[in-house]
């Protein structure tokens, strides 16, 4: 993935061209679990990633949270003396443990825009029109510093989405 040029929704698009289906996977409780829950759990990941076809990524993010934005946030919703105790074992117990939120995701690399050149008499005229004004795009965008994915772009990239979900759920 080169850096990204523009994101629509789940589409992220990079300064290649190149589209990327991107999917938010929700985590399951795993940490401090029984291991009859634990072996659950792996299974029911592996049939789900089993179930999944074609090329894909996998990312797992990790963002460390700050001791004291957990306690500032656990302060804003109460006052009351019962959660205020609370609060206080809390910062007990995150004097010796790191929290982090973890996303995960999974990113499609969809199928790149494939270019045919047919220039047969019928469309010899409207290809060169087409030709010309790809090329006054390319001189507006790099010009007047605009980056914009086509419409009709996007639109592939949606169904191209849809279709690889499709194929993935049957």
């Amino acid at each position: 993935m080169l850096p990204i040029l523009y994101i629509d929704d789940n589409l992220i698009f990079d300064t290649s061209g190149q589209a990327y289906a991107v999917f938010k996977v929700q985590s399951e409780p795993y940490a401090f679990q029984p291991q009859h829950i634990k072996h659950q759990v792996i299974d029911r990941v592996t049939r789900g990633l089993m179930s999944l076809s074609g090329e894909f990524w996998i990312f797992l993010l990790s963002k460390q949270w700050s001791v004291d934005e957990i306690l500032r946030e656990m302060g804003r919703q109460s006052r009351n003396p019962v959660w205020q105790e609370h609060q206080k074992e809390v910062q007990d117990y995150l004097r010796y443990y790191l929290p982090f939120h973890r996303v995960n995701l999974i990113v499609v690399p969809l199928n790149r825009q494939r270019i045919t050149i047919d220039l047969t008499m019928d469309n010899w005229k409207d290809w060169f029109k087409q030709a010309a004004a790809g090329l006054m795009d390319v001189k507006n965008r790099f010009l007047m510093g605009q980056e914009i994915i086509p419409e009709e772009r996007l639109e592939a990239a949606r169904k191209s989405t849809e279709e690889w979900l499709a194929g993935s759920r049957g």
